[in-house]
């Protein structure tokens, strides 16, 4: 082979592998330097909770026992996923529960049903197929009530504004999520009810509730 030839190719090649080197090394600055993919997930999700109330501040005279029944609700989720690791996920949840009052002192049985709507705003970490997260909880509307003499009164509010929740999750088979979460109060913050066992009575019983759930939810996610 001609030499001046030779020495043609060589130097080709040579540029040939400076010039691969360098968008190798462009590339991976581009990647390391790109902002986390987004991608995005909607829910539903529906299930049950076990729930227990305490009472305090009970005013003298007070003896009414409160018992509190399991719920049923449901939850459309949005998810957006920051990466392979971070999420943001707000819902928003409905549940529906009872609460018995009781006060055997003086015959006096009544069923408080309650409706509730809640938006927890949760931040997520992911773990493989686990999804650890926790957030504050905002309460839209909570008016549950129960009857007396035929008559609709209401108990008072069972949340604060702004309770918070953690809890794990999976999703497995692709779509299918199972999701455990706890639901508490923060301690400062309790919410005041009453209840009035006839109509003539001049003054409610009013005191402090505190509530916490545990709650098992299933569903589908795309």
């Amino acid at each position: 082979m001609n030499r001046r030839i030779f020495n043609r190719l060589i130097a080709l090649v040579a540029l040939a592998a400076v010039a691969l080197s360098t968008s190798a090394k462009a590339h991976n600055a581009d990647r390391q330097h790109r902002p986390p993919r987004l991608t995005t997930e909607f829910g539903l999700l529906g299930g049950a909770s076990y729930s227990w109330m305490t009472t305090s501040h009970r005013p003298e005279g007070m003896s009414a026992d409160f018992r509190v029944s399991p719920s049923v609700g449901a939850s459309l989720m949005f998810r957006l996923n920051i990466g392979k690791v971070f999420a943001m996920q707000p819902e928003i949840t409905y549940n529906y529960s009872t609460i018995k009052i009781i006060d055997n002192d003086i015959d006096f049985k009544s069923k408080v049903k309650c409706n509730t709507v809640q938006v927890p705003v949760l931040l997520s970490l992911n773990i493989a197929m686990v999804r650890i997260s926790a957030g504050p909880v905002f309460t839209l509307m909570d008016d549950p009530y129960y009857m007396v003499q035929n008559t609709k009164s209401y108990f008072g509010a069972l949340y604060p504004t702004v309770t918070y929740t953690a809890g794990l999750a999976v999703r497995i088979i692709r779509h299918l999520v199972i999701d455990l979460r706890y639901y508490g109060q923060f301690g400062e913050r309790k919410s005041t009810n009453a209840y009035i066992h006839n109509l003539d009575m001049p003054q409610a019983f009013e005191f402090k509730t505190s509530h916490s759930s545990l709650q098992l939810r299933i569903g589908y996610a795309f």
